[in-house]
């Protein structure tokens, strides 16, 4: 009897398709058993009626096939494809695939939908240049052959969104054959954000390099190696050279050797510690014909650490002068107010500042 060979539990697993058989049909199924090494096997099952000379049904004959190592393929693919479409649908980046020899969209990810304002149906089947402004169709259509050709690199283009206005996106393209059927698929990453950050930053530039350069100050970057790296108009004008000429030179060749071995040490001590400094010195042989009053300022890079130094330095040599000056007339009026003949003094509320020998 088919259960004490096949088993009760399993008999009554397949009955249902031994009646169908039984009563003349042919019936095809498959079903999961677990075989007796105690691995679960998958089975195709084909039964055809066995009839005799009347047509009357007298059994069946029965074709076993195990198709194990096909469901198990099937069941990876279709795993790999549950990964796929999770990963498509998750992704940051709108994503668009289109058939490479009509150019239609089969399939966009919830991203684009997004990124455009439209449905799936606004944009499956339809060809891929309905993702961008409608009067550059052309130049979108050469741009997807020539993604055909070379699927390498990133391209700058723009999504039309439904509400007319455009997105700045960077596409990058690769190929794949899918059942015999090759698809090219676009990564669209909106960089909106970014152009407006790289546009921000340019407009700071330009206010930095405006002011610095207006400025009656001399200002300058140096690097780590001392090189310079930036010096503005007024620092040209006090090195006496243009200012082409000072980028990329280093401090010992802008500057005599005992005014570069005054500085280095300043520069170096902002590097080693991060701090800002203000300082005064004079430069030049002998007596300093040339005072300069400095603040420099360490410029961080992103991991913290000190990638060159910002210098801010003002000429103060006419204070200087000025100061010489007042010093040496007050020495003058000393000397002779000290030999007058007659007696001087010098009160402030009732106290005295200054009296001279004569009248002491």
């Amino acid at each position: 009897a088919m259960d004490d060979v096949l088993g009760a539990t399993f008999y009554e697993l397949i009955r249902g398709h031994v009646d169908r058989v039984l009563a003349g049909e042919e019936v095809r199924y498959e079903v999961e058993r677990e075989h007796g090494d105690g691995v679960t096997r998958f089975v195709q099952a084909s039964y055809v009626p066995d009839r005799d000379e009347e047509g009357s049904v007298r059994g069946f004959y029965a074709l076993l096939t195990d198709i194990t190592s096909q469901k198990r393929a099937e069941q990876r693919a279709a795993d790999s494809e549950a990964r796929y479409r999770a990963l498509v649908e998750q992704a940051n980046d709108a994503i668009a695939i289109a058939d490479e020899e009509t150019g239609m969209l089969v399939e966009v990810n919830q991203r684009m939908l997004d990124l455009t304002g439209r449905r799936v149906d606004e944009l499956v089947g339809h060809p891929q240049a309905v993702l961008h402004p409608p009067e550059e169709e052309q130049v979108y259509t050469e741009m997807f052959e020539r993604h055909i050709r070379d699927a390498s690199g990133l391209n700058a283009a723009v999504v039309r969104h439904a509400d007319g206005y455009d997105i700045p996106v960077e596409i990058s393209a690769s190929t794949m054959l899918v059942g015999g059927r090759r698809l090219i698929q676009g990564l669209f990453r909106d960089v909106t954000t970014r152009q407006i950050t790289e546009e921000a930053l340019r407009s700071s530039e330009e206010r930095y390099r405006t002011l610095a350069e207006s400025a009656s100050e001399q200002i300058f970057i140096v690097d780590d190696d001392l090189g310079m790296l930036y010096a503005n108009r007024a620092a040209g004008e006090a090195l006496g050279r243009s200012v082409n000429d000072i980028v990329g030179r280093h401090l010992a060749e802008l500057f005599p050797p005992g005014d570069s071995a005054s500085l280095r040490p300043k520069i170096e001590a902002i590097f080693a510690g991060g701090k800002t400094s203000v300082w005064e010195s004079g430069f030049g042989e002998g007596v300093p014909d040339l005072w300069i009053q400095a603040r420099l300022a360490p410029i961080h890079a992103p991991d913290g650490k000190v990638s060159a130094v910002l210098g801010i330095a003002r000429d103060v040599t006419p204070e200087h002068h000025a100061l010489d000056a007042l010093r040496i007339s007050e020495e003058r009026f000393k000397l002779l107010v000290e030999h007058l003949p007659v007696g001087v003094c010098i009160v402030r509320k009732q106290s005295f500042l200054y009296t001279n020998p004569r009248l002491r």
